[in-house]
C-alpha cells in the first residue's frame, strides 16, 4: 500500500516497549524519507507537542526504531530499517 508524501509503506515490527497507538503510523511515514517533527505532527493530525516529542518519538528513538539526525537547527527522524520489515 502506497500513499501521500514520501510514499507510506506498511511495516511489520516487534511491538515497541511502552509504545503508543501512533508508533506504526510514525514508522511508516518515516520509512522512506526523514521528516521533521512538524511534518510528522501534520501527517498524524496532532499538535507538535511535548507528548509527541517525548512519549512517541523519544520512545521510538530510545528503543532503536527511529534514528535522529540534525541539519542546522532542524531535527529529522527516519525509521531504522534494521528494526522493521516491509509487508
Amino acid at each position: 500500500m502506497r500513499l501521500h508524501i514520501g510514499i507510506i509503506t506498511v511495516l511489520t515490527f516487534v511491538p515497541v516497549p511502552e509504545g503508543t497507538e501512533l508508533d506504526a503510523r510514525v514508522l511508516s511515514f518515516c520509512y522512506r524519507q526523514a521528516h521533521k517533527v512538524s511534518e510528522i505532527a501534520g501527517y498524524l493530525g496532532v499538535s507538535d507537542s511535548t507528548y509527541l516529542r517525548k512519549t512517541v518519538l523519544g520512545n521510538l528513538e530510545r528503543n532503536g526504531y527511529l534514528e535522529k539526525s540534525k541539519l542546522s537547527r532542524a531535527i529529522y527522524y527516519k525509521t531504522n530499517h534494521d528494526m522493521v520489515m516491509p509487508e
